[in-house]
């Protein structure tokens, strides 16, 4: 199973740093390594739009 999720957020001091702080909480949060970032969208100089995908595997 995939959802998206749209995340906005504000950068105060790396653009990755904050990317990657996302995904280890959603990875966290969800239980599952499968998450990935699926499009940065820039709303301004520090603020931007994050779509994370997360793909759920039931076995």
């Amino acid at each position: 199973m995939k959802e998206q999720f749209f995340i906005d957020i504000e950068v105060t001091d790396s653009l990755s740093a904050t990317l990657q702080n996302l995904v280890d909480t959603k990875r966290t949060e969800t239980g599952s390594h499968n998450v990935f970032i699926q499009n940065v969208i820039p709303l301004g100089d520090t603020c931007f739009t994050v779509i994370l995908e997360v793909v759920q595997e039931i076995y």
